[in-house]
C-alpha cells in the first residue's frame, strides 16, 4: 500500500512444508526398561552405537513480514523490517559455529519415535526487527546550507548520518 510521505507498506505471508530432511537416529538405542543390561535391550546387542542418517525428518515454517519504506525524499530513506514467525520439525540441526553446536541435539531422545520429537526448530526466532535510516546532513554545495567555498564544503558539505539495527529474539532451548 502506498501511504504519504513517499512511504510505501508491504504485509506478506511466507509458509513452507518441509519433507525429507536429513536426521541422524541411532538404530541400536536400547529399549526402555527396568531391568538387563544395555546390550540385551539393544536391537543388536553385539554392536555398540549405530548411526543412521536417513532422510525421514519433517517440519514447517510460518511467518508474517511487515515492511515499511519511505522512498528517498528531503534528504531521508529508511526501511523498517518486522517478522513473526515460528519454525517447527522433528530434529532440525544447526551447522555454523561452536553456539549453534552447543544448542544442537544430534540424536532424538527416542529414535523409535520421530514424531515424538516434533517442536520448535533449533533455529527458531519468533520475533525479528530490522531497520536502516539514511540521512544527508543539509550541509554542502546544492543543499539547504550552502557553502560555496569549495575548500570548506570538502571538508563540511556532502555528509550523511546512517543506522543499521537488527533485534530478534533468541533461540529456543532444546
Amino acid at each position: 500500500y502506498e501511504l504519504p510521505g513517499n512511504q510505501l507498506l508491504e504485509v506478506g505471508y511466507v509458509g513452507s512444508q518441509l519433507r525429507h530432511l536429513e536426521q541422524l537416529r541411532a538404530v541400536n538405542e536400547a529399549y526402555p526398561s527396568a531391568t538387563g543390561s544395555i546390550a540385551s535391550r539393544s536391537p543388536f546387542p553385539e554392536f555398540g552405537r549405530i548411526q543412521l542418517v536417513d532422510d525421514g525428518g519433517t517440519g514447517n515454517y510460518n511467518g508474517l513480514a511487515l515492511k515499511l519504506t519511505k522512498r528517498f525524499s528531503s534528504g531521508l530513506t529508511y526501511l523498517f523490517g518486522y517478522t513473526w514467525s515460528k519454525a517447527l520439525d522433528t530434529g532440525s540441526r544447526c551447522s555454523a559455529g561452536k553456539a549453534c553446536l552447543r544448542r544442537a541435539t544430534l540424536f532424538p531422545q527416542n529414535s523409535g519415535c520421530r514424531a515424538c520429537e516434533y517442536g520448535l526448530s533449533s533455529f527458531n526466532v519468533a520475533h525479528r526487527v530490522t531497520s536502516s535510516v539514511l540521512y544527508d546532513l543539509p550541509f554542502g554545495k546544492g543543499r539547504k546550507y550552502n557553502i560555496s567555498n569549495s575548500v570548506v564544503n570538502a571538508a563540511a558539505g556532502g555528509w550523511q548520518v546512517s543506522s543499521i539495527l537488527t533485534w530478534q529474539t533468541g533461540f529456543p532451548i532444546t
